[in-house]
């Protein structure tokens, strides 16, 4: 019991580092993390007529598009692997990064009641929507699998680079949202921009063809985009076909964590002044 009924029990002081947190407090208020990505779970499907289906119909219609259009209609090239299984192949990373990048960036406008009325751990706020994607990325995943094994390839042990290939693309979503995020904040305008650079973002990666459509003077250039070390590497670790692609993984998981640098060190810098223009 405080001796001095003026005295404050508990006093929450700024931290004096700009380049810190206190990640003791944040393991401490883990609970809040998950918290925060559950709700975002039970808000995206609780009066959605198919619920979670979702994560699986939309990359399924997107995939039929491209199927129709560019490889039956203007027979874009696959390196030989069947239409649909190279284009949903190409969608599993590409939507969870394009959809963990637009909820990350608009999570502070959001949850602006969080940044401006209570205190809580700050990079809990972008951080927990990218997570809550995973479900979907689950999904996503078991449809592709069914699909490679309906046109007779099945799964390998190529697969067990799988998980490095996720954190890659995790990586990027989350530097990419934490650097991006306070500036949505601040100026409005940058959602527009935003969507501009997802559009721009999806034709620099081999979603709808090849890496092999790129010039080998390219390849180091192009390979800086990390969406292409994950979906190639995807590609190689499902289907089975080409070697494996060392200098796109290699370089990208290299981007991926400088990504995730940046956006941390621009975010932990812009969150001590974050209540001011929320």
């Amino acid at each position: 019991m405080c001796s001095d009924p003026e005295k404050p029990l508990v006093v929450i002081e700024a931290n004096r580092s700009n380049l810190l947190i206190d990640w003791d407090e944040y393991l401490e208020k883990r609970d809040l993390f998950w918290f925060l990505a559950l709700r975002d779970l039970k808000v995206r499907f609780k009066q959605a007529a198919l619920g979670a289906a979702w994560a699986i119909l939309k990359p399924l219609a997107m995939m039929a598009v491209f199927v129709v259009f560019l490889g039956h209609a203007m027979g874009f090239p696959t390196d030989g692997v069947p239409y649909p299984v190279f284009y949903y192949s190409g969608l599993v990373f590409w939507n969870f990064f394009a959809t963990g990048l637009a909820v990350s960036s608009d999570s502070l406008l959001g949850n602006s009641f969080l940044v401006t009325k209570v205190y809580c751990p700050i990079l809990y706020i972008p951080a927990a929507p990218v997570v809550a994607q995973f479900l979907d990325l689950g999904m996503s995943f078991s449809m592709l699998i069914a699909l490679t094994m309906y046109y007779g390839i099945w799964p390998s042990i190529r697969i067990i680079i799988i998980p490095g290939l996720v954190l890659i693309t995790l990586a990027s979503t989350l530097g990419v949202g934490l650097l991006f995020s306070p500036l949505v904040a601040k100026y409005r305008d940058f959602q527009n921009l935003m969507a501009v650079l997802v559009q721009m973002w999806f034709f620099m990666s081999p979603v709808i063809y090849p890496s092999t459509a790129v010039p080998a003077g390219w390849k180091v250039l192009y390979s800086l985009n990390p969406m292409v070390g994950a979906i190639e590497g995807l590609r190689w670790a499902v289907v089975g076909q080409g070697p494996f692609p060392t200098v796109a993984i290699g370089v990208g998981l290299v981007s991926a964590i400088s990504l995730l640098c940046v956006g941390f060190l621009s975010f932990i810098r812009s969150s001590n002044n974050l209540a001011d223009f929320v």
